[in-house]
């Protein structure tokens, strides 16, 4: 009997292992909005956390977030919010996006907004804050491409516009923009890119886009992109920095909210 004890713990641990190892490492897409105001004193706090494996809100701050299409499979997680708090309107959604756990060529999250008009009757900082844990691809090797950009349009007046990422604890060149003046004026930036190494997982890709609105000033359709891919041959590379893939990605979601 104790030789048979001997045999089956070991095999019993073994299989226990076995089993937590199939099951799925939890995966959260997180969506964080603050409104400041000119002393950077926080009006109004918007959070709420959405379980990618399940693609359920697991956690929200208050009523406002939902999920476009809760039956979406993985490469699809997005989690929206509309509301109104600091004097600021969210109007038909701020999203985070990604397509985690991603892909072998591509990773991506992504910040979304349709209208975000201040009427405060005071300069209003909103800030905007994504973070997936979940993704698994791609990995090293190859090197990676590390890239960044924001689009949109300002009618009224923006400045101190910054859209900062990370990946895996690795930041990326930095965007800043602004001030933006005048009636439907673009807003469109290409971060440098970096060449990173990512060789563990799952990892972590978080982005905050940041900026400041005067009274009466409305941001329209834009936010921004943060990808990884494999490094591609030179002319490829300028292709992917072209400002085209964050208007057709970020556009493609506010479609996906609009049909929902």
């Amino acid at each position: 009997m104790k030789r048979f004890k001997s045999i089956i713990a070991p095999a019993f641990l073994a299989g226990l292992a076995l089993f937590w190892a199939t099951l799925p490492a939890k995966a959260s897409l997180v969506l964080t909005i603050e409104v400041l105001d000119a002393s950077n004193t926080v009006l109004g706090t918007a959070t709420a956390t959405m379980d990618t494996n399940t693609q359920t809100i697991s956690s929200s701050s208050g009523p406002g977030f939902f999920l476009v299409d809760p039956t979406s499979a993985a490469g699809a997680n997005q989690l929206d919010y509309a509301g109104i708090f600091g004097g600021v309107a969210f109007s038909l959604a701020v999203a985070a996006g990604s397509n985690s756990p991603g892909s072998a060529t591509m990773a991506d999250l992504s910040i979304g907004y349709n209208t975000i008009t201040n009427s405060s009757g005071a300069d209003r900082k909103i800030v905007i804050f994504a973070s997936d844990s979940g993704f698994t691809a791609p990995l090293s090797p190859p090197l990676l491409s590390f890239a960044t950009s924001t689009s949109g349009t300002v009618t009224g007046s923006a400045k101190d516009g910054s859209f900062n990422a990370n990946a895996s604890g690795i930041a990326a060149n930095a965007i800043n923009f602004g001030p933006v003046t005048g009636v439907n004026q673009s807003i469109g930036v290409n971060g440098i890119p970096s060449v990173v190494s990512i060789v563990s997982s799952p990892y972590t890709i978080d982005a905050t886009y940041g900026v400041t609105l005067t009274n009466l000033t409305s941001l329209k359709t834009g936010g921004g992109l943060v990808t990884l891919s494999a490094v591609p041959e030179p002319a490829t590379l300028a292709m992917a920095f072209s400002g085209l893939p964050i208007i057709g990605l970020l556009a493609w979601r506010m479609r996906r909210k609009a049909r929902a």
